[in-house]
């Protein structure tokens, strides 16, 4: 053999001289095109413009023949595992016995849940292509007396399915010949049914599912690809569940991690003891009778698969995996004492939190609530309303002293957690707060916009403030945007990013529905991020039956402050509403105007001289934040945003009189 080389702007030649005889004897030379055409290639270089196209080299496939066979080993669809002899060709003595053996492990796919499996083999003449043998043996030995290709056949794709469940119930499947192995044949109908055992019910399918499955008692699919499946059943029966960690020591869905055994069911009363560090990572809907979490324990429910990054992956990347939902349903009361989260920072599962009794987070307890992923713009009212997380309380919603209830939105597209209550109390000095919990800028280039409206023909971008229901502050050698967003009876959008700023996010949105009281003597903060390149006030919408605040209480959409060369950010928006009806809370949503509704009472907020009702107290802004910077005499300080107070006049009585 010799090597090519290659010359300027043409094929490779071969040096010269091939052989001192090229006839010598036991040497077999013919036209490399001839043999290995789709292999190797000695063709000139492509022309273009001028340039004049290479011309072809030369190439030659050389077989000593000289008492010596070659055997070429390949497979079919392709070289997958490692058989006997190896993948490749190899001289032998004429009659040599060789030992074969099919490959193994023949996985197709990085997590090897994937594989080809060998079903014989074909032996063809190198040459003429003929065929020698045939064979659906995966062992044995072949004699050779030429040169010749061994081909196994690996045409057969399977795929690993498992399929198991938690305690209390079983599955059926009327699908696999083989209910034993994993392993089904690529495009096979595969059937699986969950059966709940007496005294249980069947929750839902968790794993490696579609999102239209995992409450479907019965799942129907073509093996496609690996996947691994578990049916979540839950016992019916009342009684009490307490956390000891003596198994895994952190996984909801270990039996042995409670006490009695067993996971918690649908009418348990759980305790999560001081101490304790919980997680459940699953779609199935989880229910439970009642839940506490005590002072010092931590409970997140999560699904941290994919996540988007102001840097990170596009909804187009993500797979069906990334956006199943995840859901609690408490059928009592939920008592949070420690820590609670729900989510995950800028995941794409969107969840539902579902109460049927109170939401009490205890002093200076900590709830932390992340939305999900959904399509919205700034542009469109659609699906705002149901956002990217939902928590949903029958009773009361109340926030003690020293506690916080902290809503992120999706910081792409912006979808909010939305709340509805029965009614809501934040106690002095607890908060809803939503800092910094709005849209992010994204630096994907392919992203036209992130839904937030600060956008780069929205203004010259730079190191301007955020803008939403004021105006961002001009930077040093930037102006802001200067088209506000939302509207002010409506404010269900987040606040938008300082300009140029991988990650200084406007504040964030809070929308509460309480259909009877709203009692508020602590604070509601959606703030936009301060100092870096400030982000924008956030968005604050209450409605309720009635709404009362007290002397100290603080309502706040402020534009983050900034004391360098970037502008601040400019004030969002607030609206405070009592007595609207849920007709009327629709229209706000689709139209953002109040303007026929009748016998209404509309205060604008931010009017230091308007009067304000007696049961409105404390602190109401959504100012723009403050730079003193005055260089270049440019405004670095952000407008103000908007706050109003919408009340429905409650109805009368008619008393007649005959």
């Amino acid at each position: 053999q010799k090597n090519l080389t290659p010359t300027a702007n043409a094929g490779g030649v071969l040096q010269e001289p091939l052989f001192a005889n090229d006839t010598a004897e036991g040497v077999t030379i013919s036209p490399l095109a001839d043999m290995l055409t789709t292999r190797f290639s000695a063709a000139g270089g492509a022309g273009g413009g001028t340039r004049h196209e290479g011309q072809p080299g030369t190439g030659a496939y050389i077989i000593n023949s000289a008492g010596k066979h070659v055997l070429v080993v390949a497979g079919d669809p392709g070289n997958y595992g490692s058989p006997t002899p190896a993948y490749g060709s190899e001289a032998y003595d004429s009659g040599s016995e060789i030992a074969l053996v099919a490959p193994e492990d023949a996985f197709v796919s990085a997590d090897n849940r994937s594989r080809r499996v060998c079903t014989g083999y074909a032996v063809t003449d190198t040459e003429s292509g003929s065929a020698v043998s045939d064979s659906s043996e995966t062992s044995g030995t072949l004699v050779l007396n030429g040169d010749w290709t061994l081909t196994w056949n690996l045409n057969t794709l399977q795929h690993a399915i498992t399929v198991g469940a938690t305690e209390g119930g079983a599955i059926t499947t009327n699908a696999i010949d083989d209910a034993d192995s994993v392993w089904q044949e690529d495009g096979a109908s595969l059937s699986f049914t969950a059966v709940p055992d007496p005294g249980y019910v069947f929750k839902g399918w968790f794993g490696e599912v579609e999102r239209d499955w995992i409450e479907s008692t019965t799942i129907t699919f073509a093996a496609d690809h690996g996947r691994d499946i578990t049916a979540l059943f839950e016992p019916v029966a009342s009684g009490a569940r307490t956390w000891t960690g003596e198994g895994d020591g952190t996984s909801w869905l270990d039996p042995a991690n409670w006490s009695p055994a067993g996971l918690p069911g649908v009418a348990d009363a759980v305790t999560i003891p001081a101490g304790a560090a919980v997680s459940a990572s699953l779609c199935a809907p989880v229910e439970v009778g009642s839940l506490s979490i005590a002072q010092g324990a931590t409970l997140t429910f999560c699904r941290q698969l994919v996540t988007h990054t102001t840097r990170g992956t596009l909804p187009a990347d993500a797979t069906s995996l990334d956006k199943l939902p995840m859901a609690l349903k408490v059928n009592g009361s939920l008592v949070v004492d420690g820590a609670f989260t729900f989510g995950y920072r800028n995941s794409y599962s969107q969840f539902d939190l579902d109460v049927a009794g109170d939401f009490a987070v205890g002093t200076n307890a900590t709830v932390t609530l992340y939305a999900g992923y959904a399509a919205l713009v700034h542009s469109s009212p659609a699906g705002w309303d149901l956002g990217g997380g939902r928590v949903r309380v029958g009773g009361a919603l109340t926030v003690a002293y020293g506690a916080k209830v902290k809503p992120y939105c999706d910081c792409i597209w912006g979808a909010p957690v939305v709340f509805s209550v029965g009614s809501a109390r934040i106690d002095e000095n607890g908060a809803i707060d939503a800092y910094a919990a709005g849209w992010a800028k994204t630096t994907l280039s392919s992203l036209t916009y992130s839904g937030s409206p600060n956008k780069a023909d929205w203004g010259t971008g730079g190191y301007a403030g955020g803008t939403y229901g004021g105006i961002g502050g001009h930077s040093d050698t930037h102006s802001p945007s200067v088209i506000t967003y939302g509207n002010p009876y409506a404010p269900y959008m987040p606040g938008s990013p300082g300009m140029n700023s991988d990650y200084y996010p406007g504040g964030g949105a809070i929308r509460i529905d309480a259909k009877g009281d709203f009692l508020l003597n602590g604070s509601l903060l959606a703030n936009g991020y301060k100092d870096g390149n400030a982000g924008s006030g956030g968005g604050i919408w209450i409605t309720a039956g009635r709404y009362r605040s007290g002397a100290n209480a603080v309502v706040t959409a402020a534009g983050g402050d900034r004391t360098g060369n970037s502008g601040a950010g400019g004030g969002g928006r607030i609206c405070l509403a009592q007595g609207l009806t849920a007709e009327q809370i629709a229209q706000l949503y689709v139209t953002g105007t109040c303007d026929k509704f009748a016998k209404l009472t509309v205060i604008d907020l931010m009017d230091a001289e308007a009067e304000r009702p007696a049961r409105l107290g404390g602190t109401v802004t959504a100012r723009g934040g403050t730079n003193p910077r005055t260089t270049n005499d440019r405004r670095h300080y952000g407008t103000d945003g908007t706050a109003v107070w919408l009340a429905a006049q409650p109805a009368g009585t008619i008393l007649l009189v005959q």
